[in-house]
């Protein structure tokens, strides 16, 4: 790795943790000192102590927890930064109440997914669930379980014990099209206000559907610009992010390797053109960078996962302060060095047995199985 890369690296905080010949770098960003989060007020996503009821404070209200303990363990609250408050001075409740108004939660015991068509158990106790945010590739629908599924290997890899994560844990964001049978490339083809605005209504779903449920993100190329813009303003259901060959601070050209393989995969002008004015938008790059800090300050887990022969991502239009860094490196078989083209490359990170490694690590064991 060369020594501007390094530099780049260490000054968005991350270090090199792990390096193999021939294999994939990894770089972990130092967590901040725990009294980061403890020293502050409740926030969304935190549990507050009410005359004795416990109660969660999510999108502007506070909802009573009907077994704390199973929430706290099934939910993973204390690994990402969320807490419990149970000594606050009464004045400080009060304020709470006023800002997050009580509501009556009524979780259901099954749940029909809108979007899978499959049903899915409820989660009054608290849990996970998995959110896949396909890019705009995909062109001839989206068959769950098949070769052609974006997903299919990390499904695969997160469905297996002691991890046992189902399909009834997962929703998948399909671009405003529902049913989920007939998403195809056309719902991807349109401005991206628009796809924004189907991202939020999308996570604003599964808020109501699972109010005692985290998510854990799991997003790839331009499905990542839409994920993100829907979990910065939903911090408080995220446990993790991972972005794969998300290029999140845009392109600055099109031209030469990147024009061929945006060729390939079939990006539309809307896209392009989004793509494009992202590097001169400083607002944009400015929240990216305060999002990255309160992400983690907040305990919360973001990952990002690029191959080195992808030309549309890498690291310096991929990266956020604050994340974790998969650098997939070109395979060697045989003996014979084998870089993948760009438009493959794009899409390695989905496969390759050390992203995959990494992502199981990322989220773990599915505690309400």
């Amino acid at each position: 790795m060369d020594l501007e890369r390094r530099r780049l690296l260490a000054g968005l905080g991350a270090t090199v943790i792990l390096s193999a010949c021939g294999q994939s770098i990894i770089f972990e960003s130092p967590q901040p000192e725990r009294k980061e989060n403890f020293n502050r007020a409740p926030e969304e996503g935190d549990v507050v102590y009410y005359h004795g009821i416990p109660l969660l404070l999510r999108s502007n209200v506070t909802m009573k927890i009907p077994n704390l303990p199973a929430y706290l363990r099934n939910s993973k609250a204390a690994q990402y930064g969320r807490k419990v408050f149970d000594n606050l001075p009464d004045y400080v409740i009060e304020d709470i109440i006023d800002r997050f108004a009580p509501q009556s939660i009524n979780v259901l015991k099954v749940i029909f997914n809108e979007f899978t068509g499959f049903e899915r158990v409820g989660k009054p106790n608290g849990g996970e669930g998995l959110v896949f945010w396909p890019g705009a590739l995909t062109y001839r629908g989206y068959p769950l379980g098949k070769d052609n599924e974006p997903f299919i290997h990390i499904r695969q890899r997160l469905e297996k014990k002691p991890l046992s994560w189902r399909l009834s844990d997962c929703d998948f964001f399909t671009y405003g099209a529902v049913p989920f049978v007939d998403y195809t490339r056309t719902a991807t083809l349109r401005s991206t206000d628009k796809i924004i605005e189907d991202a939020l209504g999308f996570v604003s779903i599964l808020k109501n559907q699972e109010p005692f449920e985290q998510q854990n993100h799991i997003a790839h190329s331009a499905g990542g610009i839409y994920a993100l813009e829907a979990i910065r303003r939903n911090m408080d259901l995220t446990n993790n992010l991972i972005l794969i060959d998300v290029p999140i601070r845009g392109l600055s050209g099109t031209a030469g390797k990147v024009g061929d393989a945006i060729k390939k995969l079939g990006w539309d002008d809307n896209l392009l053109s989004y793509l494009t004015s992202l590097p001169n938008d400083k607002e944009y790059q400015k929240g990216l960078d305060k999002f990255g800090e309160d992400f983690r300050r907040k305990g919360r887990k973001l990952t990002i996962i690029i191959h080195e022969d992808d030309p549309i991502t890498t690291v310096e239009n991929a990266m956020i302060p604050g994340a974790d860094l998969v650098i997939i490196k070109s395979g060697i078989f045989g003996g014979i060095f084998n870089p993948l083209e760009g438009w493959e490359a794009h899409g390695a990170g989905l496969s390759d047995p050390l992203a995959l490694d990494v992502i199981q690590r990322k989220v773990g064991r599915n505690l309400a199985a």
